[in-house]
């Protein structure tokens, strides 16, 4: 589930979501 934000979102946004 968390992968399917992080390909939509920008790298910057992927790092959020990935809670680094």
């Amino acid at each position: 589930v968390k992968l399917f934000p992080v390909i939509l979102l920008p790298k910057e946004k992927l790092v959020d979501t990935n809670g680094a």
